[in-house]
């Protein structure tokens, strides 16, 4: 008989399922006729029988806490391997900032008197700015202090202004940009 031909029985036979009235008919009359299906039910029940008479065997004492040890250890050791890998890693990032860093370095100190000349810039303008913004801010302060409410007025208005103009400035300056 073909392999399909079995299909649904072999199915009913090891499922352990209970079957409705006309598949245990259906499986009766097919058992009568096939030698192979017979063969498999009887070799079935007899493993069921196996596993109902073997006594269950209870696990060797210690069994528990000794998987739970186990347990542990490979957690703590999963752990180490994850520290060490973040440590190499790291160690890995920072050579490399180290290496880049130090060929900027290099090239800076073949020309020491450039980079205090440019340090010496940048201070100096700092100084300006802060000088500028302050002057700027006593300017304002002082038109407060003489209209209170014009002044107030028109420091919002001010710093409402120069924020939409720098605004609309750098999304010129960042359109053109893409464009270019």
């Amino acid at each position: 008989m073909a392999k399909s031909a079995h299909q649904p029985f072999e199915t009913w036979l090891l499922a352990g399922e209970p079957l409705t009235d006309d598949q245990a008919h259906a499986l009766r009359d097919h058992l009568h006729d096939c030698a192979d299906c017979q063969q498999l039910e009887t070799a079935w029940n007899g493993v069921r029988q196996t596993f109902r008479v073997t006594p269950e065997v209870a696990p060797a004492p210690g069994f528990t806490a000794r998987w739970q040890t186990r347990l542990a250890a490979q957690r703590l050791e999963r752990q180490r391997r994850q520290a060490w890998t973040a440590l190499i890693l790291t160690f890995g990032v920072v050579a490399e900032l180290i290496l880049a860093l130090g060929a900027q370095f290099l090239s800076v100190l073949r020309q020491p008197g450039q980079l205090l000349i440019t340090w010496v810039y940048f201070v100096s303008r700092i100084v300006a700015l802060s000088q500028a913004t302050q002057s700027a801010w006593d300017t304002l302060t002082g038109v407060n202090i003489i209209f209170p409410i014009v002044g107030s007025f028109f420091l919002i208005g001010s710093l409402s202004f120069w924020s939409v103009l720098w605004v609309v400035v750098y999304k010129q300056l960042s359109a053109r940009r893409i464009r270019s």
